[in-house]
């Protein structure tokens, strides 16, 4: 890519076809629309973080913005400057850069006055622990890596209420995690990496929690650490020798009671894959060793599946078995190898994330679609992200009248057909799998494939369900979801997206601070709207049906109907091509709460908009009526504050 800086105050990149024909505009880099301002200052630099995950655009009126890679804002200090202390402060940075390993920023001050001397600042960074971990356990909970301790939110909802497997631990713990609520945790547990690690082994390079939310992993320069969240504490190596053997390079991730990672063995000069239990002492003697012909880069793992992208450009995927009692009875079968060397120009290190996949697309007749469907294993495809364009490798469709019904025993060569662009800069993504043991509420959203694209926001692949209720895979539709801020978890069943966002908190004259905050966006309104202009209003009643459950299921609705009214009112008259909202209505009308909805989005949105509002909802007059009928008097009188608004003076007596 190639990136501009532009004399207005935004920057572009353009990117390179592989052809080297010409260059195509990719995205641009732009934060809130107060940037766009005339007396918007220009930029002067713009600088990427060791890692190139994130982009720093410094203005030069001493303001500075952070992005990810394609666009999304992640940090404006103008939006700091309603504090007089941060006005003061982040107006006159002059120049910054990252520091080691890109966990620091590095900020030169200068006032305007060239007689003072400047100052030097050092911003803390904080990285999403799925920056150099791909691990689609993650889903749930959010990890940030900072230089010496990770920053934890747990979803309490994933996280069970026994643990056998470490001698009944929870049993002898009172309440160890607060009550749970809809919407997750909003608790930030700081989590200091013990001092005898770390010191030798600094900085933090990657992380992982598991998928119940109780144990989390931690590597640095060398070896690896974990932490219990039930008894609160840290096993590390009892050899310091061991510890520093292997150093951590493709990954680390949770299989059971497991943690599994792809490691360089610089005593024996080699690469390997290593299983280590959490309930033995961190000691080579407990480990399940598995030497690997070329270094891993990239691993992930879906129920008992591990995959592995190879430094030769190469997909492995990886049988597990066994390991119940302890990590020796551990046995790892090679089912599938796969040469992408042509689809990523030879260059490994372009691939940003591999995983296995319960998804796949296309027409099969009903023989090949039975087959595909009921197949014991739960890869179905395999997705790559290679530099933003996110890949789907899917077997041949001869193949699959073939396939064991037994993967885990029988080898069996995966003939791929060339890949399919599911969509271009993609950034991260996350797979809802068809797992039963999920409890799942909304059964629409199994097998939806979330994609988070930057600027562009969020991107559902939804699949879409038959006369039958059931849901078909080969019939799919791309929904967005715009979001106001970086998302790095999914509450599914709340049908919540999560992220995270700093404030600056002043605490008095002399001292102020960044305040970490989890933020939250219900994203079932996108779903509903997207669905309703696709005219898919069927799926669209099934997927909402499936949040009846919620308390704020009616605060769902309202939202959708506010939003199109916001979009829409301001219209010209004469523009009806792309109009919802007599779709929405008619569509909220299939409720019986819709005088309600209709009611709570009339208080929240202007005066203005109410004429035009009332034109598709309906007389205000009647109602107001049908309220007083139902006995509804809270309802029938927001109709009666209406009335008043829009009617003249006569009717409003008459009533």
């Amino acid at each position: 890519m190639i990136f501009l800086c532009i004399i207005s105050g935004f920057a572009i990149a353009y990117n390179q076809p592989d052809d080297f024909t010409c260059l195509h505009f990719s995205h641009k880099y732009t934060s809130s629309p107060t940037r766009n301002e005339p007396e918007s200052s220009a930029v002067s630099k713009l600088s990427w973080s060791p890692d190139y995950r994130v982009l720093i655009v410094l203005f030069e009126n001493g303001t500075f913005c952070l992005f990810s890679v394609f666009g999304a804002l992640l940090f404006d200090s103008k939006e700091s400057l309603n504090v007089s202390l941060a006005k003061s402060t982040f107006n006159m940075a002059k120049t910054l850069d990252f520091g080691i390993e890109g966990y620091s920023l590095w900020t030169y001050l200068q006032t305007s006055d060239p007689n003072v001397p400047g100052s030097l600042a050092k911003l803390k960074v904080l990285k999403s622990a799925t920056i150099n971990n791909c691990s689609m356990g993650n889903i749930d909970h959010i990890a940030l890596n900072g230089e010496r301790e990770v920053y934890v939110c747990l979803n309490l909802s994933k996280v069970k209420g026994d643990d056998t497997d470490t001698g009944n631990e929870l049993k002898r713990c009172k309440q160890p995690y607060p009550t749970y609520k809809l919407g997750g945790n909003s608790i930030w547990q700081v989590l200091n990496i013990p001092l005898t690690y770390i010191s030798s082994n600094f900085p933090i390079r990657m992380s992982a929690i598991d998928p119940e939310g109780k144990y989390l992993a931690v590597a640095g320069s060398h070896g690896f650490t974990h932490f219990s969240f039930v008894t609160r504490k840290w096993k590390i190596f009892g050899n310091a020798d061991q510890e520093k053997d292997i150093r951590i390079n493709g990954g680390m991730l949770w299989w059971r009671e497991f943690i599994c990672m792809s490691c360089y063995n610089s005593v024996d000069q080699r690469d390997e894959i290593r299983f280590y239990s959490r309930n033995s002492n961190l000691d080579n003697n407990y480990s399940k060793i598995s030497k690997v012909s070329s270094a891993i880069l990239q691993m992930n793992i879906l129920k008992n599946l591990l995959v592995l992208l190879s430094i030769d450009c190469r997909i492995q995927v990886i049988g597990l078995e066994g390991g119940k009692d302890s990590t020796a009875k551990i046995i790892l079968n090679k089912l599938i190898e796969i040469p992408i060397e042509m689809y990523i120009l030879n260059n490994p290190y372009l691939v940003v994330s591999v995983s296995l996949c319960p998804l796949y697309i296309g027409h099969f007749d009903d023989l090949l679609k039975k087959n595909i469907e009921s197949y014991s294993t739960p890869i179905k495809s395999i997705l790559v992200n290679v530099s933003g364009n996110l890949l789907m490798f899917q077997p041949d469709i001869e193949s699959l009248v073939s396939i064991p019904d037994d993967l885990l025993k029988k080898s069996k060569p995966f003939s791929s057909l060339p890949p399919i662009i599911i969509s271009t800069s993609v950034e991260n993504y996350w797979v809802v799998p068809n797992n039963p043991s999920a409890k799942l509420c909304n059964y629409l959203l199994n097998l939806s494939l979330w994609l988070n694209c930057g600027a562009n926001g969020i991107k559902v692949w939804l699949a879409l369900s038959n006369d039958e209720g059931k849901l078909e895979q080969f019939n799919r539709v791309i929904l967005n979801v715009p979001v106001k801020f970086y998302p790095l978890g999914l509450l599914i069943n709340e049908s919540i997206l999560v992220g995270c966002e700093s404030e600056l908190v002043r605490l008095n004259q002399a001292t102020e601070y960044f305040q970490l905050q989890k933020s939250t966006q219900l994203f079932a309104p996108y779903l509903i709207e997207g669905l309703l202009k696709k005219k898919f209003d069927d799926d669209a009643r099934k997927l909402v049906m499936g949040y009846s459950y919620l308390p704020y299921f009616l605060h769902i609705l309202e939202l959708l109907v506010h939003k199109t009214l916001e979009e829409e009112a301001p219209l010209p008259s004469t523009d009806q091509s792309t109009r919802l909202l007599g779709s929405v209505i008619k569509f909220i009308y299939q409720f019986p709460d819709h005088l309600k909805i209709i009611s709570n989005c009339t208080r929240k949105s202007e005066v203005a908009f109410w004429p035009y509002l009332f034109s598709i909802v309906g007389d205000t007059k009647y109602l107001f009526e049908e309220c007083l009928k139902r006995r509804d008097l809270e309802t029938a009188a927001s109709y009666l504050v209406v009335l008043q608004n829009i009617e003249n003076i006569r009717e409003c007596e008459e009533v």
